[in-house]
């Protein structure tokens, strides 16, 4: 996140930057525990599943959120505490899956040759250990002659080799792996070819890439710690692209030997598109802030979550300063959802409307009048009311209407709530006279 201060903003330029959305590192004077707005403190089972494990476990769990209520900043929290845990602590493995895949699709091939990358540098860079040289060629030769070869042709792997000798310190396999990871991240002519010829060879892939877990958990072993694999990002996937990775490829995942943590799209939990996700791993979830109750009026905007994400806000910008004006700010709590990244976006939106603090009620409705806008334009489009006012007034997810779930959950115009689990839509949604129609029954 940008514009890291040890003091809340005074002036508009200071604002604008200081209300960046992305996530905090673990340590960041910025972070609220916002548990108790939440109704629960999502990571703390987790840390204790993990701490409680058995040294040679390797537990796999997802850890599920709405995108931008705040998973990666919780996940920083959680695996610096592991990290310094008193008793085998974790070392941790971190990478987001929309940078080191295609940002748009991905194959189990894919994710765990990118692993294999991303382990192989780990175990270089950080532990200063490496393969025996009897077992590395064992791997390079199936990845020069069974993969690249076979695809790119001899020459192409013999260009490979030339630069990693010409690097010196790059092995000859970490120039192979990031060769053919770069392949298969973006579109191209070698891309299927490649996929293919590792789908020929399921378990090869898996050996590998568990030999290289292998040794990095002895190298981790002799400095008395354990190791952790963090894939985050997930959720910026369709379900329909993470589905057959984490669930019908989940044997081969599973077989993999670490301890790691996925974070798959929230709908695949509450809307499987085949087998659920519960029966196949660990799941832990982060539910939204909570600013009502579930029979509350939508105009109300109450504690805890409601003091919580104000103390958020206060941390990155004087309140006293830039909202002078009673209820301005109380209005973009209400049009974020309790979501954490919504609510930094649409301050840091209103921010650019003013020339200098106060933030007016003016310049938040602006904000809020582009988005409503263009939440209205995507539900009246997909033709999604039906399902949204179906929502509203049952707080549940209708079973006959899986489909448009999955887009509602994934494109966040519905979202979880604490307590007894229930679900409501975006509040925006609810000022247009598509949902008021159909919600007090005028259509």
């Amino acid at each position: 996140m940008t514009g890291s201060t040890s003091r809340p903003a005074e002036t508009m330029k200071e604002a604008t930057n200081a209300l960046g959305f992305g996530a905090l590192p673990a340590g960041d004077p910025r972070w609220v525990n916002l548990s108790p707005g939440r109704g629960r403190d999502a990571s703390a089972p987790l840390e204790r599943l993990l701490l409680r494990a058995p040294v040679d476990d390797v537990t796999k769990a997802v850890f599920v959120s709405h995108r931008g209520a705040g998973k990666t900043t919780e996940l920083n929290q959680l695996t610096a505490r592991l990290e310094n845990a008193p008793s085998m602590p974790y070392s941790c493995i971190y990478f987001k899956a929309n940078v080191e895949l295609d940002a748009n699709r991905f194959a189990v091939e894919d994710l765990l040759l990118v692993m294999a990358r991303v382990i192989e540098r780990h175990m270089r860079e950080e532990l200063h250990v490496s393969l025996p040289a009897e077992h590395l060629a064992k791997i390079e030769e199936w990845f020069a002659k069974a993969i690249v070869e076979k695809v790119m042709g001899k020459q192409f792997v013999g260009e490979i080799r030339a630069e990693a000798e010409a690097k010196a310190k790059v092995p000859f396999i970490a120039a192979l792996l990031a060769r053919v990871s770069a392949l298969v991240k973006t579109e191209s002519e070698y891309r299927e070819k490649i996929e293919r010829e590792l789908r020929k060879y399921p378990g090869t892939l898996t050996e590998a890439v568990n030999a290289f877990l292998g040794k990095v958990r002895d190298g981790l072993a002799k400095k008395k710690r354990r190791l952790l694999i963090v894939i985050d990002n997930m959720d910026r996937y369709n379900p329909t692209v993470t589905d057959p990775v984490l669930i019908q490829d989940a044997d081969r995942l599973r077989e993999l030997r670490a301890t790691i943590i996925f974070t798959p799209p929230i709908s695949l939990i509450y809307s499987p598109v085949s087998q659920s996700i519960d029966s196949l791993y660990r799941v832990f979830e982060l539910p939204t802030v909570r600013l009502r109750g579930k029979k509350d009026d939508y105009s109300m905007v109450g504690p805890p979550g409601k003091d919580l994400l104000m103390e958020v806000v206060g941390k990155r910008l004087s309140l006293e300063k830039f909202f002078v004006e009673k209820g301005v700010l109380e209005h973009a709590l209400f049009a974020s959802g309790g979501a954490v990244r919504e609510l930094l976006r649409i301050v840091q939106a209103a921010t650019l409307e003013v020339d200098s603090p106060p933030i007016s009620s003016e310049a938040v409705g602006k904000v809020l009048s582009d988005i409503r806008r263009r939440l209205r334009d995507r539900a009246n489009l997909n033709g999604w009311w039906d399902v949204l006012v179906r929502i509203a007034q049952t707080k549940q997810l209708p079973d006959d209407a899986r489909d448009v779930c999955h887009q509602l959950l994934f494109q966040r115009l519905v979202f979880q709530y604490n307590g007894e689990g229930w679900y409501d839509v975006h509040p925006l949604l609810t000022e247009v006279p598509e949902f008021q129609d159909r919600f007090f029954g005028r259509v």
